[in-house]
């Protein structure tokens, strides 16, 4: 099963876009300039959509062996603990300890928000978000709500499999619309963003199912989203979140239906990112951090230059993540999968 090379680019553009987003609002923040590069507030929501479609896509994708089958749903399951759990358990536990090394910073910790954190469930923090102690690891607690769904669907075919989830996903928004709960687990777990993933599922079914398109047109719809999204955001200072699923859903079919070969070092490079967007999502805090205070000790003008700013964290985020990538992410993912057995499993997670 080959790794489709644009949807790895695209894991790249969905992590830039984030890192680019949280310097802005850091620079905003620590700096008191509240319309310091405004342009950039949209590229968030853009990231999450895009993520959150991508994942869609590649649950269908990749789960090829399982569908129908009994063993399915576990091995599918454990795959993914293995993938998301032991990374993102590391992040965490490294913010706890600093909590403890560094009180002055205020950060503390109670035992049931702690465990909350490291189980994925949804529980309101000190400042009242709803974000575990890893704040970024919000998004995750939907990945595993999707990947919960997804394991028990793949006792049935592709299409069925499909089908049940999405039908599952919906459910839960329109119960969620209508009961408006006001449990803090129950109003995330029903929240309209889930739908992001249906959108992935069904451009990932198309592709499994043989839909391509032809070059020019798939060009088109790529285009399309990006005019889409920047279009809107020329026009109005918020865009809709309407408009930027249908642009996400625009560049991602043209992306995966165009099927395009994307040969030579600098599609390689951003494929290269692609594989660390993991890591750099989860720890790109601390090079956003580490550039504002190098910012500050060169004293950059921030007024006339908030883009060095933003393109220094950017970077630094960039060959942060790659180095937790090579040098810890990938080795214990590998190295968890190994353990896992039988045989069929090992075969399974090499796809």
């Amino acid at each position: 099963m080959r790794t489709i090379l644009a949807v790895q680019i695209l894991r790249a553009v969905a992590a830039g876009a984030v890192v680019v987003t949280h310097a802005q609002h850091w620079l905003s923040w620590k700096t008191g300039m509240a319309d310091a590069m405004p342009v950039l507030h949209f590229l968030g929501a853009f990231a999450v959509c895009l993520f959150f479609v991508i994942s869609g896509f590649i649950m269908v994708y990749t789960s090829e062996p399982m569908f129908g089958r009994p063993e399915g749903p576990k091995n599918f399951f454990l795959l993914r603990l293995v993938r998301i759990v032991p990374f993102y358990w590391i992040v965490t536990a490294a913010y706890i300890a600093g909590s403890l090394a560094f009180p002055q910073f205020g950060r503390s910790y109670g035992l049931d928000f702690i465990a909350a954190s490291f189980l994925f469930i949804p529980m309101l923090n000190a400042d009242g978000d709803v974000l575990p102690i890893v704040g970024h690891g919000w998004t995750l607690n939907y990945e595993m709500q999707f990947y919960a769904l997804f394991a028990l669907a793949l006792l049935a075919p592709r299409r069925i499999a499909v089908a049940s989830v999405t039908v599952a996903l919906v459910a839960m928004v329109v119960a969620g619309q209508q009961l408006s709960p006001k449990s803090t687990v129950l109003a995330f777990w029903t929240s309209p963003v889930i739908l992001q993933f249906v959108y992935g599922m069904l451009i990932g079914l198309a592709y499994r199912e043989g839909l391509r398109v032809p070059k020019p047109l798939a060009v088109a719809l790529v285009v399309g989203g990006c005019v889409l999204m920047f279009g809107m955001r020329a026009y109005s200072a918020e865009v809709p979140i309407l408009v930027t699923t249908l642009a996400v859903i625009l560049i991602m079919s043209g992306a995966t239906f165009g099927d395009f070969a994307l040969e030579g070092p600098v599609w390689r490079l951003f494929a290269l990112i692609g594989d660390a967007s993991y890591s750099i999502y989860l720890l790109h805090s601390a090079p956003i951090r580490a550039a504002l205070a190098v910012s500050q000790r060169v004293s950059l003008d921030f007024a006339s230059a908030p883009w060095l700013y933003v393109v220094g964290s950017l970077l630094g985020a960039i060959v942060l993540g790659m180095v937790a990538y090579y040098a810890c992410e990938r080795p214990v993912t590998r190295y968890l999968r190994r353990l896992l057995k039988p045989r069929k499993l090992a075969q399974a997670s090499a796809a």
